[in-house]
């Protein structure tokens, strides 16, 4: 049984896209500030994965209430909308998690923020 039709395919094309995006751009901001003001990689290092925490959760929620109220037959629409709330956030989670990895291996966040944009501007 085919629980997807070609459209329905292409909308988890639209959440991988807005995933990857949204959790590079949200994340980067987040922690560049954090790394210029604070200059504490622990803090910047646990605030990034709070952040990719909550935002991938909220996204894919939103990815999941949009997919399901967009559906038209019961059954599909479910499985749909779980799998678009799944796809946003495993997406969100590793957009998120590219400019963070730099702090891992820099031991000053000034110096990480570096390879952080670079990551973020090339991801």
């Amino acid at each position: 049984m085919r629980f997807f039709s070609l459209s329905s395919e292409k909308t988890f094309l639209r959440e991988i896209v807005f995933g990857l995006e949204d959790g590079f751009v949200s994340t980067f901001g987040t922690i560049a500030g954090l790394a210029v003001t604070t200059q504490n990689t622990p803090f910047v290092l646990l605030s990034g994965l709070i952040l990719i925490a909550v935002e991938a959760t909220s996204m894919a929620a939103g990815a999941y209430l949009s997919s399901k109220a967009a559906g038209t037959k019961k059954e599909m629409t479910f499985h749909h909308a779980i799998v678009a709330g799944v796809v946003m956030w495993v997406c969100y989670a590793v957009g998120g998690l590219v400019p963070l990895i730099p702090y891992l291996f820099w031991k000053h966040p000034l110096t990480a923020l570096i390879p952080s944009t670079l990551f973020t501007v090339t991801g």
